[in-house]
């Protein structure tokens, strides 16, 4: 129905570690390097204190006034994706900016969307059930049964995480719910 649901909020946000403030502003090596590999986190953090040692800063971007970040989840019209490509396509410096930055597609996305004229489609949500807490050896948890009545309540199309140890139950419980068609 012309809608767009994103998940947005304006930057620097309270929601993201030192207000989201090292994604763009200092130079990332996570596309060359592993976080989850020990060694290699060193590297992406020694180079982080190096920066703010010397007091080393990106350039800001300057195409739009806001920032936004949100998460990476969405439901967007091809019409709205086609916008965002088309944008890309004729703002290559725009993109550029983003190399070597910290979950990129975590403000790309919003940033070019809340400032465009899809704006007033826009609903700030992305239609997902995630429980940002550490919960079965994960984070977000990986649900499980006593999530249900939760998922059930919610408006959310989608969930996440499942696996087979945890969340069995509870896909069960999904399947055989007259709530869930």
């Amino acid at each position: 129905k012309g809608k767009q649901f994103l998940e947005y909020f304006q930057m620097p946000t309270d929601n993201w570690p030192n207000k989201g403030k090292e994604r763009l502003g200092n130079y990332n090596l996570y596309d060359w390097f592993d976080a989850k590999v020990s060694f290699q986190k060193k590297i992406i953090y020694a180079f982080l204190e190096i920066q703010w040692r010397l007091n080393i800063k990106r350039k800001p971007i300057k195409e739009f006034s806001t920032l936004y970040g949100g998460s990476t989840w969405w439901t967007l019209s091809a019409d709205c994706l086609n916008y965002v490509i088309r944008f890309l396509e004729n703002h290559p410096n725009f993109l550029k900016k983003f190399n070597f930055s910290f979950c990129s597609e975590e403000i790309l996305f919003q940033t070019i969307i809340v400032n465009s004229p899809y704006k007033k489609r826009l609903v700030n949500d992305n239609l997902r059930y995630i429980q940002w807490e550490e919960r079965n050896g994960s984070c977000p948890a990986i649900l499980d049964e006593t999530d249900f009545e939760n998922i059930k309540k919610s408006d959310a199309l989608f969930a996440r995480k499942f696996d087979k140890l945890h969340s069995n139950k509870l896909l069960g419980q999904i399947k055989s719910s007259k709530g869930f068609n």
